[in-house]
């Protein structure tokens, strides 16, 4: 970076700056952090009580000074003043402080209050409510619970349990020590019996699945002794130098719980150990310092090192010769690891967290940088709020101070992570979390506080003290799972791993992704590069418009969802989805004609000369445009193509449709209808994509499970919730069961929160109160088996005339032969019938999206192939299937 650019930037920071009156600077870390602190003593009448506690210091220049004090009920009592000199740089543990006696006469609730300042500076302060009993004894005659918490002790590490924490010194010499696991995966004690006992924690891959390739896309795992597979998220797959993220549920799985107890004969006290190895990570390359980062290698390496670390920095790689090493880097700075077995090394920028007022300077309104208002709009979301709608009461009396963990920046009670986050921030203030909900609890808070308040851009981006450091953008879903996946409340990530959107999206997008005509649906940056444009600016249709962005991958949660945007929406019906209420159908880049607007479910035709080389835009499509826009044939029938060899002849006359047209069938558009109206099924005006994709189970529906009604109680409601409908877009879900068999689950109910009320769905293949027998065999059956009965009508039809087959991604297209060269109108008629074929064909529902336009749609196309071929306009469908009820 040249001089002259760097005075710029920092030109430009302090002009913005000067602009943000309210921005104040960002505070210089104190020398020290206070970190946990416990009470010591009997906690008895007429005993010593002192405390001790640990102390994160990073500079031995200067003092440390604790002060505490202790008051109950007519007692009050100024412990005397702690003062080290220069303490020694780096975390220490069980610090003794000093003491005072506890008047005999004394016994009840009291409180101590201990806080600490370095170099005259508030590092941090604790309250601590404590019991004192007679002798022996609590307040209540029963046994004494003392707890403590460890944090952040990462994985295959050894921890101790030092059970000093529980008063002992009244209770004699003869003591038994008895330790016990409460919960959390097995682990093997080193010894019992003792006072301290230690453990090792589990491999971080007991919790997280991973993959041994870039390309293995599926885990297996066992499930009552039958092997299942689960997809894996690219950034959880060896074969890329990455970290790796936890989500809050994997997070909660890697906490451990023991139990001390500690007894003489007849006094039994009791000790309780919380042991986390993590918390939940996006795994940016902007990490927090204090806090243990964890990497995967090029290959399954098992030699790593740390190549370059910031001057004065004490940080060590651990498990060098281990799968996963772990770095917890103790200064702000650049982090460089390297997997010795392939040589390839990996940057991380360690930094501190900053607020929303310093991401404001440069991504604001009104920045001096030439930066997108980014801040203007997140401001809008729901996100920008999280945590003062919960402590003022608005999210309901459910909001606790653990939601925190996700509604705030960087949340982390471990004594390292001294790197402002909202928990330290919130111990050097001494902000307590509100006993009552209700308003104006957020606006009582300090205003350093709010600034690491609520989901912010660093939650997603990483710390920003640093930035511009290390890349932070990133459509991993697992930055959104870190939060939003609890295996509990939180789980549409559990549900988008079953979702097409997945693995089956990703399989096409690593050989569509990019290619120019397919990016824009197939690449997960592609449709955002579409969306933006839609968004920006009036759809258009200008030949040569510039050419999407390319990449693979999943189609992940930041793809379909704008988390910087409502894009205005007040009611939040619009989910931040980037695509909404207008869609454009056709390729709006193989055309150079205006696009021809339609509201959703009017009718428009070939007939209307206006469609010659136009696209379709569809308004008033609402929540099921962002589906439309990629669930779609990706060519219009009556385009016509502008370049190649078959350039002035329309598409359906050289190519069928793409192979998931949804979208066209759901809306009544993009047959090539002959110049008629089809007409549409009721779906299409009362219902969208979502009312029935995404429909969320309840206690009290209906689904089948292999053709059977199974009725979802509260017990078995957790077996099936998760496995059709919401963030699965998934209406039939098949999945080994614990006997080895595959079970089939249809979700009715999405059909049932409507027609229950006036013709229950047993079946998708419904029949209906004014069905007919379309296809023609005498029989009234079900939707989908008189679609198919049509469809196998005009099939037979197609290879009467002369057309062949061929296969394309595992379906029968008729495109590949057999078209007629010497008749233009049979020809015509062919293709025509090829293109409906095709169309209901990939739609997927097999009539159930928009029974009357597929129905009548298919039964034309027969009737104007067969006229054609036989020369005998008599020779329609009616004529054919003469029982056959025409739509």
């Amino acid at each position: 970076m040249s001089v002259t650019y760097l005075l710029k930037r920092i030109g430009a920071a302090v002009i913005a700056l000067a602009m943000f009156g309210t921005v104040t600077a960002q505070a210089k870390p104190a020398g020290a952090q206070l970190g946990l602190v416990t009470a010591q003593g009997n906690l008895t009448s007429g005993s010593s009580l002192s405390y001790q506690f640990n102390v994160n210091v990073f500079t031995n220049t200067g003092s440390l000074i604790v002060k505490a004090t202790v008051t109950g009920k007519k007692f009050h009592a100024k412990f005397p003043v702690l003062t080290i000199s220069s303490p020694a740089v780096g975390t220490n543990n069980d610090v003794g402080g000093t003491s005072v006696q506890i008047p005999s006469t004394f016994t009840g609730a009291a409180v101590m209050h201990v806080t600490a300042t370095f170099s005259g500076k508030k590092i941090g302060s604790q309250v601590l409510p404590i019991t004192i009993t007679a002798p022996g004894t609590n307040s209540n005659g029963s046994s004494l619970t003392v707890s403590t918490n460890l944090y952040d002790v990462g994985f295959e590490n050894v921890v101790t349990l030092n059970g000093s924490i529980v008063p002992t010194s009244d209770l004699g010499g003869n003591l038994t020590y008895t330790w016990s696991q409460t919960s959390g995966d097995t682990v093997t004690l080193s010894t019992n019996g003792t006072a301290s006992t230690s453990f090792t924690t589990d491999a971080l891959t007991n919790f997280v699945a991973m993959t041994g390739s870039s390309s293995s896309m599926y885990s297996s795992y066992v499930e009552g002794g039958v092997t299942n597979q689960q997809y894996v998220e690219p950034e959880h797959r060896f074969g890329t130098l990455a970290g790796i993220s936890l989500d809050n549920q994997q997070a909660t799985a890697a906490t451990y719980g023991f139990k001390l107890l500690v007894s003489n004969g007849s006094v039994t006290r009791t000790g309780v150990f919380t042991v986390a190895c993590s918390i939940q990570t996006p795994a940016q390359p902007n990490i927090p310092v204090g806090v243990t980062a964890f990497f995967k290698g090029a290959t399954n390496s098992v030699s790593w090192s740390l190549v370059s670390r910031p001057g004065g920095s004490a940080a060590t790689l651990v498990h060098t010769n281990g799968l996963i090493p772990e770095l917890r880097p103790d200064l702000e700075g650049v982090y460089v690891i390297q997997d010795n077995v392939t040589g390839k090394t990996l940057t991380n920028t360690a930094a501190s967290w900053t607020g929303v007022q310093f991401c404001t300077i440069c991504h604001g309104p009104g920045n001096n940088v030439n930066q997108t208002d980014i801040v203007t709009p997140w401001s809008q979301t729901e996100h920008a709020s999280m945590a003062q709608r919960g402590i003022d009461g608005v999210l309901g009396s459910h909001y606790s101070e653990a939601c925190l963990q996700c509604h705030t920046v960087g949340f982390n009670q471990s004594p390292a992570a001294t790197n402002g986050n909202f928990y330290a921030v919130q111990q050097q203030l001494g902000w307590k979390f509100p006993s009552v909900l209700q308003a104006g609890n957020y606006a009582a808070m300090p205003a350093e506080l709010q600034n690491v308040a609520n989901i912010q851009c660093e939650n997603c981006h990483g710390p920003g003290s640093r930035h511009p450091g290390s890349p932070s953008v990133s459509l991993d879903a697992r930055v959104c799972a870190s939060c939003h996946q609890d295996g509990d409340f939180h789980v549409f990530p559990e549900q988008w791993e079953l979702s097409p959107h997945s693995g089956g999206f990703e399989s096409i997008s690593d050989s569509e992704g990019n290619n120019g005509s397919c990016a824009r649906c197939h690449s997960p940056a592609g449709f955002i590069s579409v969306a933006t444009n839609q968004v920006a600016a009036a759809i258009t249709n200008a030949a040569g418009a510039t050419a999407v962005a390319f990449g693979t991958g999943p189609l992940s949660c930041q793809v379909c969802h704008d988390p910087h945007h409502t894009f205005g929406d007040t009611t939040g019906n619009r989910h931040q989805l980037r695509i909404y209420d207008t869609v454009q159908l056709g390729n709006p880049l193989r055309t150079n004609s205006p696009t021809v607007y339609v509201a959703l479910g009017d009718v428009l035709t070939t007939a209307n000369l206006q469609l010659t080389n136009s696209t379709i835009t569809v308004t008033n499509a609402g929540l099921s445009a962002a589906c439309m826009v990629c669930h779609n044939a990706r060519e219009w029938p009556t385009q016509i193509q502008v370049s190649g060899s078959s350039s002035n002849k329309m598409y359906y006359m050289t190519t069928t449709p793409d192979m998931s047209t949804a979208g066209e069938i759901f809306a009544g558009l993009g047959g090539y209808d002959y110049g008629l109206p089809m007409g549409n099924s009721f779906h299409t005006y009362l219902a969208n994509c979502q009312t029935c994709h995404m429909y969320t189970l309840k206690a009290g529906d209906t689904i089948l499970v292999n053709n059977e009604p199974v009725q979802l109680t509260a017990t078995n409601l957790s077996t099936y919730a998760n496995l059709v409908g919401s963030h699965t877009f998934q209406m039939e879900y098949q999945y080994v069961g614990a006997d080895g068999m595959t079970n089939v689950v249809d979700n009715i109910a999405a059909c049932n929160q409507c027609h229950a009320s006036f013709e229950p769905v047993s079946s998708f293949d419904f029949i209906a109160g004014t069905a007919q027998d379309y296809d023609g065999n005498g029989v009234i059956e079900g939707i989908q088996t008189e679609t198919t009965g049509v469809m196998t009508n005009l099939g037979n039809l197609m290879y009467a005339t002369g057309l062949s087959n061929t296969i394309a991604h595992g379906s029968v297209t008729f495109f590949g032969g057999g078209y007629s060269t010497n008749n233009p109108a049979l020809a015509a008629a062919q293709r025509a019938a090829a293109w409906n074929w095709n169309l209901e064909n990939f739609e997927g529902s097999t009539g159930v999206h928009n029974s009357q336009f597929t129905i009548r749609l298919l039964q034309t196309s027969y009737t104007v192939l067969s006229t054609n071929y036989y020369g005998d306009q008599t020779r329609t469908y009616q004529n054919a299937f003469p029982n056959a009820y025409l739509r």
